[in-house]
């Protein structure tokens, strides 16, 4: 099994099995396994447009599909700084979601009498937590950058914090790296091996010997094996819908 980082696609895993007798293409919002029957490895890759065009197809899919995840009265969502919590007004006469970030607890109060199955409760509560998330990953991210750079001795040019859905994080040529912030929804181990990997990129750009090599050296195998695991896929798929 091979995993990379495809820069349309996100993380990607490559696996053959003995029983395959053609090409599979299994399609979540994070991952993109790709199944080969034995030494049809080489033919996979470089992935050609029309193939990368069918994934990007599948995977609005698997968003479409996605939203299963509901907020709940008195159930927590944790991510890296904080936990959410979801209650309700004490004041019967304020109409309107209030929010409040305090000692790692977001508390969200809706007003009294909303009901919070609907669709407009959820999607305000979501664009809430949203916010926050975005607001704690721009606080977050870049120290942990800047930390990890350091201990790796490997520079970066710049960094940004965005909203994407189909990657954890990226790099280019030029040494610029983006992180989604939807990386706080990860355990703190995870969070710092995508840094890590991609600051790798800034000396390696691909996925070769060397790379793997230098990324080793910091982190083994077990951490992209369990990024790459369909639970975090899970927690975090509602919110990204």
């Amino acid at each position: 099994m091979v995993t990379f980082e495809h820069p349309e696609l996100g993380l990607v895993q490559l696996r053959t099995r003995s029983t395959a007798r053609r090409q599979i293409i299994k399609v979540t919002q994070n991952l993109v396994i790709i199944t080969v029957p034995p030494r049809f490895e080489d033919s996979v890759f470089p992935l050609s447009q029309e193939t990368i065009s069918k994934i990007l197809k599948l995977r609005e899919k698997v968003v479409s599909r996605s939203g299963d995840g509901r907020f709940k009265i008195d159930e927590q969502i944790e991510t890296l700084t904080f936990k959410v919590l979801i209650g309700y007004q004490e004041n019967p006469k304020v109409r309107v979601f209030a929010a409040k970030l305090d000692a790692g607890v977001l508390q969200i109060n809706m007003p009294v009498g909303v009901d919070i199955e609907t669709s407009v409760a959820q999607k305000t509560l979501k664009n809430i937590v949203l916010k926050f998330l975005r607001q704690e990953a721009e606080r977050v991210l870049p120290k942990k950058m800047e930390y990890w750079s350091k201990q790796c001795g490997l520079d970066y040019n710049s960094l940004k914090i965005d909203t994407a859905k189909s990657r954890w994080g990226c790099c280019s040529s030029r040494k610029d790296i983006k992180l989604s912030y939807y990386l706080l929804l990860l355990p703190e181990r995870l969070i710092d091996y995508v840094i890590v990997h991609e600051l790798c990129h800034t000396r390696e750009m691909n996925h070769g010997p060397r790379f793997k090599a230098l990324l080793h050296s910091y982190f083994n195998d077990y951490a992209a094996i369990e990024l790459a695991k369909p639970k975090w896929d899970r927690k975090v798929s509602w919110l990204k819908s």
